[in-house]
């Protein structure tokens, strides 16, 4: 686990996004100051390309495409949520 640790921080980008993201949970105005800048998804392609995997870069522009066309406007809370149906009895395997 060291040497995974190790490469995960010797990248710089992901180091200050963990740093961000930890600040943030601690006190929260430290988000607040921070800017959002939308771009096109071409150049947020780009700005990822080289720091995360092809594949990785090509599902979070996928996934903010879903964003853009309001995909996770809508929000269900657990109490209004119809229950999950079981495809099968649960069974005691004991």
């Amino acid at each position: 686990m060291g040497d995974a640790y190790a490469d995960l921080i010797a990248d710089r980008t992901l180091l200050l996004i963990q740093v961000y993201a930890q600040s943030v949970a601690a006190v929260p105005t430290i988000g607040d100051a921070i800017r959002f800048e939308d771009v096109s998804p071409a150049k947020f392609g780009e700005m990822l390309t080289g720091v995360l995997p092809p594949w990785q870069v090509e599902g979070l522009l996928e996934d903010y495409a879903h964003y853009a066309r309001g995909g996770a406007d809508e929000r269900r809370d657990k109490a209004t949520a119809p229950p999950r149906q079981r495809q099968s009895p649960i069974r005691n395997v004991f």
